[in-house]
This record gives structure tokens, sequence and C-alpha cells, in this order.
């Protein structure tokens, strides 16, 4: 046990996370791009931003240093993105409810590799690992009513 005493609040945070799968652009002019939550970099089913940032800005300085448009990946893989969408969808229509979901997450899944995939960083074997934690029945029903929806571009931050 720590023994830390008791706890308190000095302040809190407050934001807006970009939910939406809809692809943002990198791009937005000449000379101009955009990096993380504007660009992309943020897990809109988990919020995670900083480690998709730090991967965009390592592009653009290495773009930088060989000579090229200093215009960052994508943050995400399309695995990533692509389960992203499945919960968002999820959760737009009901199917799931997002704390139950991600406070059974943490109590079953090892802290380690949940971190891993929070921020898209596991293989595909611990992907459906993790995903035999949710609720199965939703998820997939989600999953497959997904190609039949209309796209909506992301009018962004």
């Amino acid at each position: 046990m720590l023994r830390l005493g008791e706890l308190q609040v000095l302040s809190t945070e407050t934001g807006v996370i970009p939910m939406t799968d809809a692809p943002m652009p990198r791009r937005t002019g000449e000379s101009v791009f955009r990096i993380g939550a504007a660009g992309g970099a943020t897990r809109p089913s988990t919020g995670y931003t900083f480690a998709g940032l730090q991967r965009q800005t390592r592009a653009v300085a290495a773009a930088i240093r060989q000579g090229r448009r200093p215009v960052p990946p994508p943050a995400h893989s399309a695995r990533s993105r692509a389960m992203d969408a499945v919960l968002l969808r999820a959760l737009d229509s009901g199917r799931a409810d997002g704390p139950a979901l991600f406070c059974r997450l943490f109590a079953r899944v090892p802290m380690r590799r949940l971190l891993l995939f929070l921020d898209g960083r596991t293989r595909l074997h611990q992907d459906l690992a993790i995903g035999l934690r949710t609720p199965v029945g939703p998820m997939l029903r989600s999953a497959l009513e997904l190609p039949g929806l209309p796209r909506r571009p992301f009018d962004g931050p």
C-alpha cells in the first residue's frame, strides 16, 4: 500500500474528443498540414492521442530530414480504424454501454496488453482475444452493418 494520504483534486481537465471514424484531412494548404487531434492522431474509440501524435511528428521530422514534403501519414492502422468504426457504431446504436464495456476490458485484460490495444499496437490474434471480452453479439452486428452505412466527411476542429 502506498499510504499517500487523502486525495485532493487541484484541477480538472476538459475537452472534446473527436469520436468519428471519418477520414481527417492531413493537409489543408500548400504548406499547411495537420497533426494531433486535428490530423487524426486521436483514436476515436479510446481518446488516445499522444502516441499517435508522436508517430506523426517522427514521420514529419524524417520527411524534412530527407528533403520530402512533410505530410504526416495516418497515425493508426487500417485495422485499428476499422475496430474504432465498429465500436463507435455499437455505442451510437445503443447496442453497447461504453462505461460498462471499458470497465469490463480493464477488469479482464492484462494492463500492458490493454494499453497496447487502446493505442492500436496489438497483433490480430491479440485483438480477437480482447474482442471476446466485449459484448460479442452487438459488436458483430455493428460490424456487419457498417458497409451499408453512408459516410460523412469530418468537419474538423
